[in-house]
């Protein structure tokens, strides 16, 4: 078994006409922080599928979303796990289609972008949010930026089309709409963003639905100082799904082999030794069977609205 470093897109193009034999599966793979696949999680990944579809594996590494799906895309490899962003871009743009995503630690496939203020708060919708103090887990994050700024130009309180086409004028919308918001920096992250919130230096949140539980649902030590009560805490919009990383695959991709494969990734979920591969390879405790419409279509019918989206779904 082998692992192969593609370091860059156009070694990854050049390599058309050089595949594997009809009947290997080939797996591109992508680092993530959440993962540690040292080379030898990946030969354990290739064993894995091996023996349960009978065919061969190989796993090459890539170093970004946009190599391993290009790669999919000119038949060099069959699979690629990605970011949602990017595979939402090489759905659309190249009709590669999700065939299974990871799950979160609650069996979910996505979690929901969503705005978060104090109870007692005046606030009670989008329309109510200019001018007020925002806090933001950071520039570009999904459920901290894009999704909220998304849906404030779809909904018609911002104004997207003075903007530059580029991904950093996000930021700039938000510097422009809201109240001196806090994006990042000593309240980066989900839990900054709420700590924002609970002492008050911000008026809105914008983070996960989970996110007062998770961080502030714990009692005793676990608890951070900062949190309040979970019913001092009030949602008052849901933004839309943001996706885990699907599982993208090539429309031309054999049906026998994009089953063999969905099969031999389902099965990772059914025993300790695939559990532990899941984990180190891919930093999730679980796999399911998606299709492409409802794991994408929801995230990408909103941050299309915004701009410099496809450029920065390629760089991911």
């Amino acid at each position: 078994m082998r692992v192969t470093l593609v370091l860059t897109l156009l070694l990854a193009t050049a390599l058309a006409g050089c595949t594997a034999g009809d009947d290997t599966l080939r797996i591109a793979f992508v680092a993530k922080d959440t993962a540690t696949a040292p080379h030898e999680d990946l030969d354990r990944l290739e064993a894995w599928v091996t023996d349960q579809t009978g065919r061969d594996a190989e796993v090459s590494f890539f170093t970004s979303s946009t190599a391993a799906l290009e790669a999919v895309r000119f038949g060099q490899a069959d699979v690629a796990s990605v970011d949602g962003a990017a595979a939402w871009l090489a759905w659309t743009q190249n009709d590669l289609e999700a065939i299974a995503a990871e799950t979160r630690s609650d069996g979910r496939t996505f979690y929901l972008a969503a705005a978060w203020v104090r109870a007692d708060s005046d606030i009670q919708d989008a329309s109510d949010f200019e001018d007020r103090t925002s806090c933001h887990t950071g520039a570009t994050k999904s459920a901290g930026m894009l999704m909220p700024m998304s849906y404030l130009v779809r909904e018609g309180h911002v104004d997207a089309s003075g903007y530059e086409d580029d991904i950093s004028q996000v930021q700039q919308m938000a510097k422009d709409f809201f109240d001196e918001p806090v994006i990042g920096g000593a309240y980066a992250g989900y839990n900054g963003a709420l700590q924002c919130l609970s002492e008050e230096v911000g008026d809105i949140a914008f983070v996960r639905d989970t996110t007062p539980e998770d961080y502030c649902g714990n009692e005793g030590d676990e608890t951070p100082t900062w949190c309040l009560d979970l019913d001092q805490y009030r949602k008052v919009v849901t933004f839309g799904q943001v996706p885990e990383h699907p599982f993208m695959v090539s429309p031309d991709l054999d049906e026998d082999a994009r089953a063999d494969l969905l099969s031999a990734l389902l099965a990772l979920n059914d025993s300790d030794d695939g559990l532990a591969i899941l984990d180190a390879t891919f930093g999730t405790g679980g796999i399911v069977a998606v299709d492409t419409q409802t794991h994408l279509g929801d995230y990408g019918s909103l941050v299309m609205h915004l701009p410099g989206i496809e450029k920065y779904a390629e760089s991911k």
